[in-house]
């Protein structure tokens, strides 16, 4: 026999149930549990990202913050949080779980059951009809699972229901967690029935949210289809897209057949949410390997047809919840057997007016990367820029290792010019610049 509740029968009561746990005695983990695994403010010293629970701290209550530590279990959190000695916390937790650590008990037999009931609380009450079976409690909940009204009770769970603040029409999800027979102080043996409970959003307000998410995606990705709509496509007689023709001339491009710039477009005016300004475009359509368009591509211009001096004159469109672009591209011609891909926009459409074959801009080295081609091509080139940290010549090398695991003929075409003492690095387009059409293939190996 045993004077307070043992240490192993708390832990083993505790896992799975630190959610429920957390909530009644650590508020503060509100935001990390809305987000299990991801960074949110310490809710000891504060700060931006520096705190998470882990994705399955339900079961232990283990957390890490990068100045404080690593916690191992929610025992140790709940002594770093508060200040508790392990004693008190042992305690505290103990009551949330509906133990009695003041009571002289042996636990003789420990059976878990995990039982799950998930609904709206109808009501909870004192019962004297039913004391023997509730042990005077009783609570209604209509139990999405069983899809029934069900009678649960005891004390320990009136005392659960009470430490987490539940009311009646809460949506809540209580657990039978496991039925213990224990020899009390007094030589009696009785059952005891382990809680545990945590409170769920209301079905209206999960249907409220689901629909406003659902709403929101909608609405951009057909804002997304209407600006792409609304662009206007290349035409030089078109004395509107002066700063994108200039842009284009600039690059040595501007002069060349026009059939590669379907997905190509300009925009009058693209608002920088930063400076708040206005400015034109060059827009570009990134689509999937199947043509699909997932989201737009913008360079903003001056009118004189030099980028913007901004942060980031080159931006993405904001994508849909559940799209991607990885292993999407802007289109540069439709492909047949061959297909040429590169970084850059201006880069792939040097490749493409100086061998005539399609090219496929893929946005960044990591795009080069992950690209998807169409199962019609059988011969991909991959057009790798030549920078000081080599990172455009190996995710060209990776993406020719994966097309050839695939079956498919990939050759990486390398710039054999030196990097100027000036440049981070060089691409095609530079070639294009300084060489000219004729000269830029047999500047490559």
């Amino acid at each position: 026999m045993t004077c307070r509740i043992d240490v192993n029968t708390v832990r083993e009561a505790a896992r799975g149930h630190w959610d429920a746990i957390f909530c009644a005695l650590a508020p503060t983990f509100k935001a990390a549990m809305q987000r299990p695994g991801k960074h949110v403010p310490c809710p000891v010293h504060g700060g931006k990202d520096g705190f998470r629970l882990f994705p399955d701290y339900e079961q232990a209550g283990s957390c890490v913050c990068n100045t404080c530590g690593t916690f191992r279990d929610g025992f140790a959190a709940l002594e770093w949080l508060h200040g508790w000695g392990f004693a008190e916390t042992l305690e505290k937790v103990a009551r949330v779980l509906g133990l009695n650590p003041s009571c002289e008990e042996e636990v003789l037999e420990h059976e878990r059951l995990d039982r799950v009931y998930r609904g709206i609380v109808l009501g909870m009450n004192e019962s004297t009809l039913e004391a023997d079976v509730y042990e005077g409690f009783v609570v209604l909940i209509e139990d999405e699972i069983s899809g029934s009204v069900r009678r649960l009770g005891t004390r320990s769970l009136q005392a659960v229901l009470a430490a987490a603040n539940i009311k009646a029409y809460e949506r809540v999800e209580i657990m039978l967690a496991a039925r213990e027979r224990i020899r009390r102080h007094n030589g009696k043996i009785r059952s005891r029935y382990l809680w545990s409970v945590k409170r769920l959003m209301e079905k209206a307000e999960e249907v409220r949210l689901a629909a406003q998410e659902a709403l929101y995606n909608r609405r951009l990705a057909a804002a997304i289809s209407d600006c792409w709509k609304r662009a206007r496509r290349i035409d030089p007689r078109d004395f509107r897209q002066k700063p994108l023709l200039a842009y284009l001339e600039s690059r040595r491009i501007a002069d060349s057949d026009l059939r590669f710039f379907e997905d190509i477009r300009f925009e009058n005016g693209v608002l920088d949410p930063e400076t708040k300004r206005w400015f034109p475009a060059m827009t570009a359509a990134v689509r999937d390997a199947n043509g699909r368009l997932v989201t737009l591509h913008r360079t903003l211009l001056t009118s004189f047809g030099t980028k913007a001096d901004i942060a980031a004159p080159k931006r993405l469109m904001k994508l849909p919840q559940g799209r991607t672009i990885s292993g999407c591209a802007i289109h540069i011609g439709e492909p047949g057997d061959v297909l040429a891909v590169a970084e850059g926009i201006e880069t792939a459409l040097s490749v493409a007016i100086s061998t005539n074959i399609p090219c496929w801009a893929c946005i960044c080295a990591h795009g080069l990367e992950v690209v998807e081609v169409p199962q019609t091509v059988q011969e991909v080139l991959i057009f790798a820029d030549k920078d000081r940290s080599n990172t455009g010549q190996s995710s060209a090398e990776k993406l020719a290792q994966r097309l050839q695991a695939d079956g498919l003929t990939a050759r990486v075409m390398s710039i054999r010019e030196e990097i100027p003492d000036a440049a981070k690095g060089i691409d095609c387009n530079d070639l294009l610049c300084r060489y000219g059409k004729q000269r830029l293939v047999s500047m490559l190996s």
